[in-house]
């Protein structure tokens, strides 16, 4: 996890790891509340998200994500997770 800046006091925080399978991955949305996951029309991430998320030029396999932001917390979260290694999947 690294931080990459913000706005004002609000910082923004970024992290990537692997998990074992889409469940796993779907686990983890609903863990944090932070909403059930779901497919990227199309199969590409817009280029805002794709920077928001510090992908770069990597070529997201099937990617989800899964996004939240409530009422009451200066929170707003934001998954995306792809498939590249198998049966592992990329947060």
């Amino acid at each position: 996890m690294f931080s990459v800046g913000g706005s004002g006091s609000l910082r923004k925080y970024v992290a990537t790891f692997s998990l074992p399978d889409e469940e796993a991955a779907a686990d983890f949305c609903r863990s944090g509340r932070i909403g059930n996951n779901f497919p990227v029309s199309g199969g590409e991430l817009p280029e805002g998200q794709q920077e928001r998320h510090f992908i770069g030029e990597t070529e997201l396999v099937e990617p989800r994500r899964c996004t939240s932001v409530k009422q009451g917390e200066r929170v707003d979260r934001s998954v995306v997770f792809s498939f590249p290694e198998g049966e592992r999947v990329s947060v």
